[in-house]
């Protein structure tokens, strides 16, 4: 059976692990380390307002992990929800595990963000297995492109 709550300290080894192994299947050049991993868990849940870590468990075993982050949308009226990461440990990955979530996220039966008017995340395209499970789930994408400039750079 598959469930999903609301990690605690308690879950921050087991989320880290996967946390790492996440960027070590999806290389980024920020990608975290475990003291920022464990600062990123810690933050999320002494300030809820800005997001919160979900534990994804099959028959009561840790499979997986999501981080939900929140912000406010004038163009879209209301609360959008970030699928800021989303990893199913590979031993459960091919099982409906991420379908199941998606589903419950979109279905707003997830204990937090009940109230998001859009879900919105990004994928690396190159991951074609996580693009056609989010295509199949209803995500597409929009017409902007996301950029990001790295505050503390010197240049212009």
């Amino acid at each position: 059976m598959i469930t999903f709550r609301l990690a605690t300290a308690v879950d921050d080894d087991a989320l880290i692990r996967l946390i790492l192994s996440l960027y070590r299947e999806d290389s980024s050049p920020d990608r975290p380390t475990e003291t920022s991993a464990r600062m990123a868990l810690l933050t999320l849940r002494e300030t809820p307002a800005w997001g919160h870590a979900i534990v994804i468990e099959d028959a009561g075993t840790i499979a997986g992990y999501a981080l939900l982050i929140s912000f406010y949308s004038n163009e879209l009226r209301g609360r959008v929800c970030v699928l800021d990461e989303l990893y199913v440990a590979p031993s459960f990955r091919g099982c409906g595990i991420g379908r199941a979530f998606l589903e419950a996220l979109a279905g707003r039966s997830l204990p937090v963000f009940s109230d998001a008017v859009a879900l919105e995340l990004e994928v690396s395209p190159k991951n074609k297995r996580a693009r056609a499970l989010y295509a199949n789930a209803g995500f597409a994408p929009i017409r902007n492109t996301t950029m990001r400039r790295a505050l503390g750079s010197s240049s212009l």
